[in-house]
């Protein structure tokens, strides 16, 4: 996957987030996604910057913990979540690193 430009701590990134949310899903991010129920459709930039901006609320708020509505639960139930907002993952291929191949396989 590749990262998402996102802020955090108030400063521009690029951060690793559709890599971490695999592996909270054990590496069953994409086979997720391609799932999903087709509804409005975003991309996964949207969908992480939405995540994001919950995990920045939820921690100034002082919910850290994995109950609904807490930082930790948006990463951990990510598909579901957007899928719960009426919305669906549109991938385009973009999301993912390039592969580094030798010219020739022996």
């Amino acid at each position: 996957w590749k990262n998402v430009n996102c802020i955090s701590a108030g400063k521009r990134a690029n951060l690793p987030v559709p890599n971490e949310i695999d592996g909270y899903y054990r590496g069953t991010l994409l086979s997720r996604i391609l799932a999903m129920e087709k509804k409005s459709p975003i991309s996964l930039d949207t969908a992480v910057l939405l995540l994001v901006e919950n995990e920045h609320a939820a921690r100034a708020a002082g919910r850290k913990g994995s109950n609904p509505g807490h930082l930790f639960w948006y990463a951990y139930h990510f598909v579901e979540w957007i899928s719960e907002l009426g919305l669906h993952i549109e991938l385009t291929g973009d999301e993912f690193e390039a592969s580094v191949m030798p010219d020739k396989i022996s």
